[in-house]
């Protein structure tokens, strides 16, 4: 006859015995013992411990804030990762403290379905920086949009009338939210910031460990045709023109070039440095310059401060202004789907299409990872078709020898085939 199963008893499969319990604190806990017996008995101390209230003191309640661990963890981004991780970082918090999902509540009692709640929420949210319509706090409506290079910004009394301004100086107005990619990029910095907390010791778990990404397609691959480069360059500034040609012919991302200085270029031999330490592949990379890139720093008055960044606002310092501008050029070019990191997948997809070899490429654009580079695969069709021809003289005498020989005798294939 099978033997009833104890509760808070189990034998492993090594013959020891676990006893396992539950504290006043909630917590559960698992133990060994050699024997059934010793296993009863130390099981019974502790739930006999429990009852009388003599067995462990109970966690302290934690009452950290959300606010407050937010504000922990943009000081570590702070000082421990890029500053364009940082600076994204940044955003991704004001998206977290602007909803009462998270926001107000102690950290213990935000779970996965709030940050789940949260993510859906994401995805209503519209996107800045093409023009909108907002409510201000005196019940105004605020409308603004970009043009010709420039932002526009005015106020009218009602939404109705805010949205015929609007209608009638850009067209229809645009309801388009954030994409699915910056849901997951918010998202998995929130999951960053609460596994810090476990580090730091404020929670046990981390409540959006198992809340998942959208993972859009990473492979994306969007480059300018040469109609849209024109028209993009012309809506331009001429200090953003710079910055774009130089981009679409280098290669280089938007922290590289905006980081980029006179010590690091060497207009002589034809290349620019990025130093390992600014460089996302920690390591160092030589970026050849050609003629219109080095045309473009030619362009750019001369600095006795080999120090001073190459591309830089009126005051000297890093130009903290380009997305707006670059937001007004892409708005006015008339460009969907189309994002400054955007001009380097444009440098990739003509090379490719030139016939540059992947591997070269990979060394060109610093990919540490050749997953990376193989995206750009597709664009290459023509070359993987001529490298398998190498092999149609050898295929065709291992295939049919008897074809190989009439040609060779000079006999029409047709009328072997016939017999």
């Amino acid at each position: 006859m099978e033997m009833r199963k104890e509760r808070g008893l189990k034998q492993l499969p090594d013959g020891s015995w676990q006893w396992s319990y539950k504290d006043g604190a909630g917590v559960y806990h698992r133990h060994k013992a050699r024997t059934k017996g010793e296993a009863r008995a130390y099981l019974e101390k502790a739930r006999t411990q429990k009852r009388e209230g003599r067995f462990m003191e109970k966690r302290k309640e934690n009452k950290t804030k959300f606010e407050e661990a937010v504000k922990r963890f943009l000081e570590w981004s702070e000082t421990n990762i890029r500053s364009s991780t940082h600076s994204r970082d940044k955003w991704a918090a004001r998206q977290w403290l602007g909803s009462p999902l998270l926001a107000g509540k102690v950290l213990p009692a935000i779970t996965a379905g709030d940050v789940e709640r949260f993510k859906q929420q994401l995805l209503k949210v519209p996107k800045k920086g093409r023009g909108g319509l907002k409510e201000l706090p005196n019940g105004k409506w605020l409308f603004s949009w970009c043009a010709g290079g420039k932002s526009y910004r005015h106020v009218a009394k009602t939404k109705e009338q805010a949205k015929a301004k609007l209608e009638k100086a850009v067209g229809k107005p645009t309801e388009e939210t954030i994409s699915k990619r910056s849901v997951d990029i918010c998202v998995a910095r929130l999951k960053r910031m609460f596994s810090l907390c476990v580090d730091w010791g404020l929670i046990p778990a981390n409540p959006a460990a198992r809340v998942r990404l959208f993972r859009e397609d990473r492979r994306r691959v969007r480059y300018l045709t040469e109609e849209e480069e024109t028209g993009l360059l012309d809506a331009c500034t001429p200090q953003l023109r710079r910055v774009v040609l130089f981009a679409l012919h280098t290669g280089m991302r938007r922290g590289e070039i905006l980081g980029l200085r006179w010590q690091d270029v060497d207009k002589k031999n034809g290349v620019a440095v990025i130093p390992a330490e600014k460089a996302k592949g920690k390591r160092n990379r030589f970026i050849p310059l050609n003629s219109v890139a080095l045309a473009v720093l030619d362009e750019l008055p001369a600095s006795l401060d080999r120090t001073a960044l190459v591309f830089k606002n009126s005051a000297g310092g890093e130009w903290d202004r380009l997305r707006k501008h670059w937001e007004c050029a892409v708005f006015a070019a008339g460009l969907k789907d189309f994002r400054f990191h955007d001009l380097r997948h444009t440098y990739a997809s003509r090379l490719v299409m030139a016939g540059i070899d992947l591997a070269v490429l990979r060394e060109l654009l610093g990919h540490r990872d050749f997953e990376m580079t193989l995206r750009y695969a597709h664009l290459a069709p023509s070359r993987l078709k001529s490298a398998v021809t190498v092999l149609e003289p050898k295929l065709q005498k291992s295939c049919n020898p008897s074809c190989a020989e009439t040609e060779a005798a000079g006999a029409p294939l047709t009328q072997t085939l016939d017999g």
